[in-house]
């Protein structure tokens, strides 16, 4: 009877030890918004491509639209808050290109040059708003992600002799 106790136990343990794997299926409804998220990514690279196009040939509140379309179907397209950047850069808003910059390095890959590309977009913001000393920092930051960044090069040189000048940037909380 002991016996045949032990053995029913042991039965029982190796059953529910048993590898089993189990299934889940999705919920048709799950489906359904994949495909939609899919089809506003394919959307939002549609529109940055259409908007760099414009942004290249100079038409930059055509390209805007785009940028904004993009992000509207992707909030986390960092390439459409860049070109977004650089586009309101050629309109002179550079307060609003900063904050597109970002929102650009917020969602980039991990890729050095990458970072290196927005860092130094958003220095040369900072530059021209004439927060010299903010900018000197983005351009540091871009050399040490990118040492052979010769734009940046440029750009620390430059803001040091307007330093040297006494054109002393504007004092800025950092917002990197």
């Amino acid at each position: 009877m002991v016996r045949a106790l032990i053995i029913t136990t042991l039965l029982l343990f190796i059953v529910s030890c048993s590898s089993q794997t189990t299934v889940i299926k999705t919920h048709p409804v799950d489906d359904a918004q994949q495909t939609i998220n899919k089809g506003r990514h394919v959307s939002s690279y549609n529109h940055v491509k259409q908007g760099r196009r414009l942004y290249l040939i100079g038409k930059y509140t055509q390209a805007t639209k785009h940028f904004i379309r993009a992000i509207t179907n992707n909030r986390e397209n960092w390439e459409a808050y860049y070109y977004m950047g650089l586009t309101q850069q050629k309109q002179n808003r550079y307060d609003r290109s900063i904050s597109s910059f970002k929102n650009a390095a917020k969602y980039a890959p991990d890729i050095l040059e990458t970072h290196a590309q927005i860092t130094f977009a958003m220095a040369i913001s900072w530059e021209k708003e004439g927060h010299l000393e903010r900018a000197q920092e983005l351009y540091s930051k871009t050399l040490t992600l990118n040492p052979s960044h010769a734009p940046a090069k440029a750009g620390a040189e430059r803001v040091q002799i307007k330093t040297r000048k006494g054109k002393k940037g504007k004092i800025h909380p950092k917002a990197f």
